[in-house]
């Protein structure tokens, strides 16, 4: 499945756990496999050595952004009950898949070789929206997040 595919799965199952106002846990296999996809796109640009540094650069961000984020969800989903957040993130969630899917346009353009150089402001103005709404919806990363493990 696509990336865009996943996140509409995802939206079906958020729109679904806001009206029953419970998580459900199938939501985790659609995170993973949004996830595993971006790694690979996150791997192909590492990779790349006939794109110029800069836009695999800019590309690689706005992918690990995106990635990022997803892990915060997941994360939050698997202590959602603990935490006695369930239909708040399932609402926070639904409100970030929007952000995702155009951010991720974005980077799809950039990964096929649809940059051009007046792109580049935009690019980071779009990782500074995501990261807005990140923050927002109590998706932003911590520091133990945000670093690879390797």
């Amino acid at each position: 499945m696509t990336f865009q595919g996943n996140l509409a799965e995802m939206t079906n199952l958020l729109i679904k756990m806001e009206n029953e106002k419970a998580v459900d846990l199938a939501i985790i296999p659609q995170i993973d496999n949004s996830m595993s996809l971006l790694t690979k796109i996150q791997n192909k640009i590492v990779s790349d050595q006939a794109t110029e540094l800069k836009t695999n650069f800019l590309a690689y961000h706005i992918v690990r952004n995106i990635n990022l984020a997803l892990e915060k969800m997941r994360s939050r989903f698997l202590t959602a009950k603990e935490n006695h957040d369930n239909s708040v993130v399932a609402e926070e969630s639904l409100s970030l898949i929007p952000v995702l899917a155009e951010t991720f346009q974005v980077a799809e353009n950039i990964v096929n070789g649809q940059l051009t150089p007046a792109d580049e402001r935009m690019i980071i103005e779009r990782i500074l929206v995501l990261r807005e709404s990140m923050s927002s919806s109590s998706m932003l990363i911590t520091v133990s997040l945000g670093v690879d493990k390797k």
